[in-house]
């Protein structure tokens, strides 16, 4: 089979690995995984629980970009 087609829930994203490497990350939504550049694994993960992990804040721009050079 050439192509893996793949349905990625709400609040969820897909992790796309390569020969052992990540290759990209998918969002919601119906995806075509192409298999011919070698063996593909994916792993589907809690959207919420990811950003909770890594301590990612609603930030504005301004409040970490400085306003003076």
């Amino acid at each position: 089979m050439l192509w893996k087609t793949i349905e990625v829930e709400n609040n969820k994203r897909a992790l796309i690995f390569r020969r052992n490497r990540l290759d990209n990350i998918l969002e919601a939504g119906q995806h075509k995984i192409s298999e011919l550049n070698g063996k593909v694994r994916i792993e589907i993960h809690n959207a919420e629980t990811i950003v909770n992990d890594f301590g990612i804040l609603n930030v504005k721009a301004a409040d970490i970009m400085p306003t003076s050079c």
